[in-house]
C-alpha cells in the first residue's frame, strides 16, 4: 500500500492510539542514525512520538544532531545521560518519556518501512484488546538494499524457548511493560527477556505478515559478529530462560546446541502416557515396519499406538 493511500486510510480508524517508539543511541553513526530517525517521521500513521536516549556519550555529533531533529519535529523526545547505563537502563530511561498507550521498539541503526506503524493499528482497530504485535523483517545490506527476509511464524511458545524468532518489530501495551518491570539488566538479550516476560502475562498476540522492519546488516552487527563478540548475550540469554522456567513453575535444564539456539530438557514427571496417531492407507508393509520401529526400538515404555486413521 502507498504511504499516501495509508494516510487516507487513517481517517477511517475509530482507534488511533499513540505509539511512543523507544530509542536508546550511543555512539552511533552519523548516516544509520539519520535513517533511522527519518523512518519514523515518514510514518504514513502520524500518531507516534518517538522517546530516545543519549546514553553518556561524549560523541558531540551524536548530540547536536538529536538536539536538531527535536527542534524539526515536536514529537521527537531526547533525554541526555550523564554517565552510560547500558542499553536496558537506557530503554528504562526513553520509556519514562513515553506517553503513548503502546510501545514499540527501533534499534538506532534500523529502520522501520513507512507503513509499519498503520499496519499496526489497523490490527489494533480489529482487536483493541492485544497486547503484544509483532512483524515480520527483513536486512538493509552493504549496498542499501533489503534481502534475506525473515517470514516469521505465529505465535509459538515452545520456539520462543529455543530462540528470540520475534525480535524486531515488536509492539506492547504500555501497560504490561509496567507490569512486568521493564528492561532487566540483561545486556545483549534484554528485548529477548522482556518477551519472555510480557508472553507469560497474556495470550492477546498478533502476529503481522509483512516485512516491516528493515534491520541493518552492518559490519559489527552480523550474526556471525554477535556470536564472536558478545558472548556476554549469549550467557545472558540462558539465564533469561533459566528464570523463565523459574517463574513458570516448571523443572528443565538449558542447553545451547549452538551459540544463538537453546533446548529446554524438561523434567518427565511420572509416567506420562504418549499416544501416537498414524495417519495410513493400504500400505500394509510400510505400517508394519512402522510399528515394529515403534516396538523394537523405543526406550519409553509407556506409550500407546492409539489409533490408526485411514483417509
Amino acid at each position: 500500500m502507498s504511504k499516501q493511500k495509508s494516510k487516507d486510510n487513517v481517517e477511517a480508524f475509530q482507534y488511533k492510539p499513540v505509539i511512543s517508539i523507544i530509542m536508546p543511541v550511543y555512539d552511533s553513526q552519523e548516516t544509520w542514525l539519520r535513517s533511522a530517525i527519518e523512518s519514523v517521521i515518514n510514518q504514513s500513521y502520524p500518531h507516534w512520538e518517538l522517546c530516545i536516549t543519549y546514553d553518556g556519550s561524549s560523541n558531540e555529533r551524536v548530540r547536536t544532531i538529536l538536539r536538531e531533529y527535536t527542534v524539526k519535529d515536536k514529537r521527537i523526545k531526547v533525554v541526555f545521560l550523564k554517565e552510560n547505563h547500558g542499553i536496558s537502563g537506557a530503554a528504562n530511561q526513553a520509556f519514562k518519556l513515553a506517553s503513548g498507550e503502546f510501545i514499540g521498539l527501533l534499534d538506532c541503526h534500523d529502520e522501520l518501512d513507512p507503513s509499519c506503524l498503520y499496519e499496526v493499528v489497523k490490527v489494533l482497530n480489529d482487536d483493541s484488546m492485544l497486547d503484544f504485535i509483532y512483524t515480520d523483517e527483513d536486512k538493509i545490506d552493504y549496498d542499501g538494499r533489503y534481502v534475506e527476509p525473515y517470514f516469521k511464524p505465529d505465535f509459538s511458545p515452545d520456539l520462543l524457548m529455543a530462540l528470540n524468532y520475534i525480535n524486531h518489530f515488536s509492539v506492547f501495551r504500555k501497560s504490561i511493560i509496567i507490569k512486568v518491570g521493564g528492561w532487566r539488566n540483561y545486556e545483549g538479550c534484554q528485548n529477548y527477556d522482556l518477551i519472555l516476560r510480557v508472553t507469560e502475562k497474556t495470550n492477546r498476540i498478533e502476529h503481522i505478515r509483512k516485512v516491516l522492519y528493515h534491520c541493518r546488516k552492518a559490519s559489527s552487527w552480523t550474526s556471525d559478529d554477535k556470536i564472536n563478540s558478545k558472548n556476554y548475550a549469549l550467557i545472558a540469554a540462558k539465564k533469561t530462560l533459566e528464570d523463565s522456567l523459574k517463574r513458570r513453575g516448571i523443572n528443565g535444564n538449558v542447553e545451547m546446541i549452538f551459540p544463538g539456539r537453546y533446548r529446554i530438557r524438561y523434567e518427565v514427571i511420572g509416567n506420562p502416557l504418549v499416544s501416537i496417531i498414524i495417519p495410513t492407507k493400504d500400505k500394509i508393509d510400510l505400517l508394519r515396519k512402522c510399528v515394529s520401529s515403534i516396538c523394537e526400538k523405543s526406550s519409553y515404555i509407556y506409550m500407546l499406538i492409539e489409533k490408526l486413521t485411514f483417509a
